[in-house]
């Protein structure tokens, strides 16, 4: 339930205050303590794709722009659906495992056992189902324990949060869509008591958490006069970027763009294509819960007591998507429902309504 509840805070995140640099880093609770900093990211990969999927969905809808200045409120909704290769990873084994002449270790799943696996083993992401543990008998290497990995919350969708934005359209036949929200709030932490080494004390960190979106779609077929005034076709270019900020812990940024193609059926129907090319970037700052026993961890990474706080790579997964979407366009209010192929296969459904 709490690693579940870990998606849906991610993907509720919202960026824009700067963070500061005294910000204390995310507490690791204890159960992801116990995973090294390469298999976390492993793990949580395809969280962050949502994230940066979420972020990169809904920058435009229909094309068919007006050559006047209106206002309105865009609403939409994504999920994306989880294929098989982000329910898994490939997640590393201690470097004790190695040498076959020191240690032993085997997977028992269901009636199959393998034995000596190195350097790596299939385990379940966030997304995926129960973990397998590594049982490894020792011979000569006192460091090679047996491991155990984090169970996945067995998902084959996902939802973000609804994306709801301001929509502008120019008289030059351009549209701008910004989104932003942002909050405040109290994270309960541990803090070492000055002068007592290994002594922790309940303390409060205030966080900031924002989401921003700026994106903006041209109609070309008009302006630059490259198809007949006469013609249902209109083509178009989107570029955005949009930012997932919480202060200390996470920041995740997407800049896209888009080439658009759309086709008027009649007056209130029209469809549309589009290429989407997304760079993604992200980083999570986390420490360790104090006091977890990782003393007696295989993981040489565990080991050492100096090695508690590290940065992680949070950045999403995917890079490039191709969607198809269709749009009735009644008065002022334009209703559209769109699916594009990507690293998780994204559904939106939505809507514009224009003030003037």
């Amino acid at each position: 339930m709490k690693k579940t509840l870990l998606v849906f805070c991610l993907a509720a995140l919202v960026s824009a205050p700067q963070v500061q640099a005294e910000d204390p880093p995310f507490t690791l609770n204890e159960e992801f303590s116990y995973a090294t900093k390469g298999n976390l990211e492993g793990y949580l990969k395809p969280a962050f794709t949502t994230i940066a999927e979420g972020q990169a969905s809904s920058l435009f809808n229909s094309i068919n722009l007006s050559d006047e200045f209106r206002v309105g409120l865009d609403i939409n909704y994504h999920v994306m659906i989880i294929p098989d290769s982000e329910r898994s990873f490939s997640a590393k084994l201690p470097d004790s495992y190695s040498s076959f002449s020191r240690s032993s270790n085997a997977k028992l799943e269901s009636a199959d056992e393998d034995r000596d696996l190195y350097p790596s083993v299939d385990q379940p992401t966030i997304y995926g189902g129960q973990a397998t543990p590594i049982f490894s008998a020792e011979k000569s290497d006192t460091n090679a324990k047996s491991v155990v990995f984090l169970s996945g919350n067995d998902r084959s969708w996902m939802p973000t949060i609804p994306a709801i934005g301001l929509v502008f359209n120019l008289p030059t036949e351009t549209e701008v869509r910004f989104r932003y929200a942002g909050f405040s709030f109290d994270e309960s932490t541990e803090t070492e008591i000055e002068g007592m080494p290994g002594v922790f004390a309940p303390d409060t960190v205030s966080r900031s958490a924002s989401f921003f979106t700026i994106s903006a779609t041209q109609q070309l077929d008009d302006v630059l006069e490259i198809l007949e005034n006469d013609t249902n076709i209109m083509v178009g270019v989107n570029i955005a970027y949009s930012s997932v900020s919480l202060s200390g812990i996470y920041e995740s940024s997407v800049f896209s763009m888009a080439a658009i193609g759309e086709y008027e059926v009649d007056e209130k129907f029209s469809m549309t294509g589009f290429l989407q090319f997304e760079a993604t970037s992200g980083e999570i700052k986390a420490v360790r819960q104090p006091g977890t026993e990782l003393a007696d961890s295989p993981y040489e990474e565990l080991r050492d007591p100096e090695n508690t706080d590290f940065t992680m790579d949070a950045a999403g997964d995917n890079s490039l998507r191709f969607g198809v979407g269709a749009h009735g366009h009644f008065g002022p209010l334009v209703l559209s429902a769109s699916a594009a192929l990507a690293t998780q296969p994204v559904f939106t459904l939505g809507g514009t309504i224009w003030f003037n």
